[in-house]
């Protein structure tokens, strides 16, 4: 049988720019007997998206498990198996397979730990013509969880820290999600900094065995918010209903230099001690013996704080921002509305042509 990686994350691990490479070198990797499987004509995503650069609706459709994404998924293995004969390995990334599960069941109710089991045993199911194999990154829990939730506040949500931990308690179990996998597929498992710190593209290259990556090593693809910047969003997030595009434009307006200052200066953390960060680590590292993640710092940063003042400040210079940048965010609004109808219409052909098929 032909190999199939599956780079399943996780999240914040330089996923992004991994898939961008991988996109764009498609015919390096080809040349190689290296399969990175376009997903457009498969599944409705624009060609051009920066996420046709990875396989999420591939991952989504083995979790919805409806009669029109099991038949773009029918059509997208029935790719791989021709395909297959012409490579030695097929490639594919998509990080929300690290923490996708099933539809809760109308029969009755089971754990969300249950649940991620069974998509992981339908994912094994799925990909059971190939002799398939997982590939993990996992980042030091502390720092994961503080990326993962000024991503989560960013995209709309005002939780507050410590109960954003609680919420997400299995995305930070790595021995719970290193077992499951094992259990249905062989799984590699590698430290994000540990791979970060040789050039993040050069061990991905060298773990799975794609040969030299191209040159130079390419910048991340994607930009945090500081802390401060994500108090801010997180408290507007609880204050108002905003729009989608004012989401939008409150994380560009944050990313922006010229406003860095409105949102401190230095490094802070969330964390509210080093007590609270270290049993953090400790819960979901101790028993994880075949990855050795970096020590923690012995102290923190001062805490993440955001005053009156400082939320009255960067609400003012955003609403100045968005009345001086009018035309720029009228246009990258119209880039999204486009992008959005493009995919919307691709969609419907798919569907279209699997009901004729």
């Amino acid at each position: 049988m032909t190999r199939l990686i599956f780079h399943a994350g996780t999240h914040k691990t330089g996923t992004t720019a991994i898939q961008g490479v991988l996109a764009e070198n498609r015919d390096l990797l080809a040349e190689r007997g290296i399969y990175y499987p376009h997903i457009w004509m498969h599944f409705g995503r624009a060609p051009e998206s920066r996420s046709s650069n990875a396989h999420f609706t591939v991952a989504n459709a083995i979790a919805n498990d409806t009669p029109d994404t099991q038949a773009a998924l029918d059509r997208f293995l029935s790719d791989l198996r021709e395909k297959s004969s012409a490579f030695d390995c097929i490639l594919l990334s998509a990080e929300t397979a690290y923490r996708l599960t099933t539809k809760p069941s109308l029969a009755g109710r089971i754990s969300d730990r249950q649940r991620r089991r069974a998509y992981v045993e339908r994912l094994a199911r799925t990909f059971k013509d190939f002799d398939s194999e997982i590939v993990l990154y996992f980042r030091r829990p502390d720092s994961f969880a503080t990326s993962l939730y000024s991503e989560n506040v960013v995209r709309g949500s005002n939780i507050e820290f410590e109960r954003f931990l609680a919420k997400k308690q299995f995305r930070f179990d790595y021995r719970f999600q290193i077992d499951l996998f094992k259990e249905f597929f062989p799984t590699r498992s590698y430290v994000y900094e540990t791979a970060a710190s040789d050039g993040l593209i050069n061990r991905f290259f060298s773990d799975n065995e794609l040969g030299t990556p191209p040159e130079p090593e390419p910048a991340p693809l994607r930009v945090s918010v500081s802390n401060g910047a994500t108090r801010w969003i997180q408290r507007a997030n609880a204050e108002t209903k905003d729009a989608s595009r004012i989401q939008r434009a409150r994380w560009f307006f944050a990313l922006q230099p010229e406003n860095r200052a409105l949102f401190g200066h230095g490094p802070t953390t969330f964390w509210n001690s080093v007590e609270q960060r270290d049993a953090f680590v400790e819960q979901y590292t101790s028993d994880v013996f075949e990855l050795t993640f970096p020590a923690c710092d012995p102290q923190l940063p001062p805490l993440s704080t955001w005053s009156d003042a400082e939320h009255d400040a960067a609400n003012e210079a955003f609403k100045n921002w968005m009345k001086d940048n009018r035309s720029l965010l009228r246009k990258r609004e119209m880039s999204v509305r486009i992008h959005r109808m493009c995919i919307a219409r691709r969609r419907r052909r798919v569907v279209q042509r699997n009901s004729r098929t």
